[in-house]
């Protein structure tokens, strides 16, 4: 249970320090699905696509991932900045939905 929080800690530590430093919106919901380049998230107000791109950060689990390592019913957090009309995802954090 104590790595459970220690993870958890770590994880409010990396978006708060993400959130500042990357100055991104922050939208979290369930993934819908994945294309190439592209996650589509459900959430409270909608659905929303965010590009993917060789530089963003994927995290799914805690580990270091790939966009192919997340699913549709998977929960994530993403990062992303308004560039050019579309929301490009700097930092992925997923999970299983549980």
């Amino acid at each position: 249970m104590a790595s459970v929080h220690k993870n958890i800690l770590l994880v409010v530590a990396l978006l708060t320090w993400a959130g500042g430093v990357l100055g991104g919106e922050e939208c979290e919901g369930e993934v819908l699905g994945v294309g190439e380049n592209v996650l589509m998230l459900m959430i409270h107000d909608g659905q929303q696509l965010f590009v993917i791109e060789p530089t963003t950060t994927i995290v799914f689990e805690g580990k270091p991932a790939q966009l192919h390592d997340i699913a549709a019913g998977h929960r994530a957090l993403v990062i992303a900045e308004l560039r050019n009309d579309q929301y490009v995802a700097t930092l992925v954090l997923a999970r299983s939905a549980y």
